[in-house]
């Protein structure tokens, strides 16, 4: 990407968040604790669309430096996420299971 399409999107998320800033800025001045929830939201909001792009980054990398299909790696990351679920489910929802 070019220089000017970097500052572009700079921008564009730039002014979406401010635009969602201000709207919620409005609706809470007179409840300090939602004030906090809203940025709590905000930064919940940046982390997981950063963590989501890094994702990206990487599963293309992954796919371009190994000799394994689009399939095998895909089966590969869909068990972590299912490692994952199941300790969730134990841990929180013993009972019921």
């Amino acid at each position: 990407m070019s220089a000017m399409q970097y500052i572009a999107i700079t921008l564009l998320g730039i002014g979406v968040a401010l635009a969602n800033l201000s709207e919620h800025t409005i609706n809470v001045k007179e409840d300090s604790s939602k004030a906090n929830n809203v940025q709590l939201g905000f930064l919940a909001v940046f982390a997981s669309c950063f963590t989501s792009g890094f994702a990206g980054v990487y599963f293309e990398f992954v796919l371009k430096t190994t000799e394994q299909s689009v399939h095998c790696r895909n089966f590969q990351l869909a068990l972590w996420s299912c490692i994952f679920a199941i300790i969730h489910i134990f841990s929180k929802h013993t009972p019921q299971v």
